[in-house]
């Protein structure tokens, strides 16, 4: 039987390289830490449970922090290091090595900052793709996307893409319709990028000392 993968694309929690937005108004720090709550609350509810045909593991960045990974999150199936010169690269590679690992029926990528992703994002996207989807998408409130997954490593997915900016989702669907690809659209969830964003949803705990 062929597998149903979960990468989660992660990034080590180091004060001054994640959350570089968020930092900006709470401090590189504070920032980091809610990057590491976010990782750990991802993980935590997309592990999957006995009933679920899929694995879960990590892409992490930078490549030698793997071993870091490995301490904290032991019980997760893989540990790869991400690759390439940008996010789409990046993504890319992620899903070729995932592919070119073992017998992969579908790849699924998730970011590491989306509060409320779980086990049923994740169900709900096996089930296109198992059902017609060639592609899936998970859209974000901000013009991104949470999660993507495919049946096969298609470069075009990742190509073209203006990164980080808010036509991030839509760049994507045209892309899917030009490759005359079934696509599959998940409910949007929302990430935290930003002040507002923390301040918005009232996730956590807001405090500004670095």
């Amino acid at each position: 039987m062929k597998d149903n993968i979960v990468a989660v694309m992660a990034k080590w929690p180091e004060p001054g390289k994640v959350k570089t937005r968020l930092a900006k108004d709470i401090g590189n720090k504070r920032a980091a830490s809610i990057y590491t709550d976010l990782l750990n609350s991802t993980i935590e509810k997309c592990l999957p449970e006995s009933n679920d045909n899929y694995s879960l593991g990590i892409a992490c960045e930078p490549p030698d922090k793997i071993d870091n990974f490995k301490s904290i999150y032991p019980d997760l199936t893989f540990y790869n290091a991400q690759q390439g010169n940008d996010l789409g690269e990046r993504m890319y590679n992620a899903c070729n090595t995932l592919f070119n690992s073992s017998r992969t029926n579908s790849v699924i990528l998730v970011g590491a900052d989306i509060p409320s992703l779980g086990r049923e994002e994740i169900r709900q996207a096996l089930s296109l793709l198992e059902l017609e989807s060639d592609v899936v998408l998970g859209p974000t409130d901000d013009g991104g996307y949470y999660l993507i997954g495919t049946k096969l490593p298609r470069t075009v997915l990742f190509e073209n893409i203006e990164w980080s900016s808010d036509a991030v989702f839509a760049d994507t669907v045209n892309i899917v319709t030009e490759a005359k690809l079934k696509l599959g659209i998940l409910p949007v969830l929302f990430d935290i990028d930003t002040l507002e964003d923390l301040n918005n949803h009232e996730i956590i705990s807001l405090k500004t000392n670095d």
